[in-house]
């Protein structure tokens, strides 16, 4: 018989680190040099969790921008790419 709390916690851990799926858009919530970005309402990325493309920072990047991140493997670090559109 398997410990009920153990598979409540794992089953917690699922749902607050969903696997990094790919390529998504966040918004910029604070432009350069102190660069805030929001994947969701729950996930804010500061400066220190991200990687800039040396493109994004020739861009003017303005609150509200969408721009493409990339999340790390393990999903801890975010190469921001390029600003949508």
């Amino acid at each position: 018989m398997k410990n009920w709390a153990v598979e409540v916690a794992k089953m917690f851990k699922e749902r607050n680190n969903p696997a990094a799926s790919g390529a998504t858009v966040a918004t910029v919530l604070s432009p350069l040099p102190a660069i805030s970005l929001s994947l969701t309402d729950e996930i804010v990325l500061d400066a220190e969790d991200v990687i800039l493309s040396s493109r994004i920072g020739e861009l003017s990047l303005a609150a509200g921008d969408l721009v493409i991140v990339l999340p790390s493997e393990g999903g801890q670090i975010y190469f921001v790419l390029d600003k949508v559109g």
